[in-house]
C-alpha cells in the first residue's frame, strides 16, 4: 500500500503544492518528484536485500521512523526539502517491501 502511495502522492496534490510553492514549470516538477521516487524505491529494494542480515525488527522500526522524519520533512514548503523528503520515503518504503514480507513470512504459520 505504501509501494502505491509513495509513487502517486503528488499526482492529485502536485498543482495545489505547484501553485502554493509559485513553482513555474509544474509538469517539470512533477516528473523530477517522480522520478526521485521511482529512484528511492529502486534503492530502497535492493538495500533492503542487505539490510536483512542486521535484524529484522531492527530494520522494520529504523524504516518506520526514518519514514515519519521524511513524511515531516515534505511538510516544510520548499521544493528541495520536498525532494529530499520524497526520496527518503520512497527509500524506506522500498527497504519495508522487502523485509517486511520475509518477516511476516517467518512468523505466520502456514497453516
Amino acid at each position: 500500500m505504501q509501494f502505491g502511495q509513495v509513487l502517486c502522492t503528488n499526482s492529485a496534490v502536485g498543482p495545489i503544492i505547484g501553485e502554493r510553492l509559485e513553482w513555474q514549470n509544474t509538469n517539470k516538477t512533477d516528473t523530477i518528484i517522480a522520478s526521485v521516487s521511482v529512484l528511492g524505491l529502486a534503492i530502497g529494494s535492493f538495500a533492503g536485500g542487505f539490510m536483512i542480515k542486521n535484524g529484522r525488527r531492527r530494520i522494520l522500526i529504523l524504516m518506520n521512523i526514518i519514514s515519519i522524519i521524511a513524511v515531516s520533512v515534505q511538510l516544510i514548503l520548499n521544493f528541495w526539502a520536498f525532494l529530499l523528503g520524497k526520496l527518503l520515503w520512497a527509500l524506506a518504503v522500498g527497504v519495508l517491501s522487502t523485509v517486511g514480507p520475509v518477516m511476516v513470512e517467518e512468523n505466520v504459520p502456514a497453516e
